[in-house]
């Protein structure tokens, strides 16, 4: 089992214990065949949802960027109490929906 092929596993099995209204959920998993060398996880459609690095750029008040924030900490204690850290939190792993709520779109890979 490759490096990629582990690091997909424990992103799948992450989200199998996962229940945390900030992670985006999967809708289902393709695993490899012979006519496709990959395995795909498709996740749930978030929709009119932005990178929250442009989300914050455009707020007239650091209100709802503390909000932001105060939900990417739940999320991220919420992994580690599952065992999970974070390998590569970024604005382009976050989504943020118009109602401001924010979603990890990139899983928690690495065990704590």
């Amino acid at each position: 089992m490759g490096h990629k092929t582990s690091e997909f596993l424990s992103e799948m099995q992450f989200l199998s214990l996962a229940d945390h209204p900030n992670i985006v959920k999967p809708v289902c998993w393709i695993p490899e065949s012979s006519h496709n060398d990959r395995q795909l996880l498709v996740l749930r459609w978030v929709d009119g949802g932005v990178k929250s690095g442009e989300y914050a750029r455009n707020l007239p008040t650091v209100d709802p960027i503390r909000e932001m924030a105060a939900q990417l900490v739940s999320t991220i204690m919420y992994a580690h109490w599952l065992g999970y850290s974070h390998s590569d939190l970024k604005p382009d792993n976050v989504m943020v929906t118009p109602e401001g709520k924010t979603l990890f779109e990139n899983k928690p890979v690495g065990t704590v």
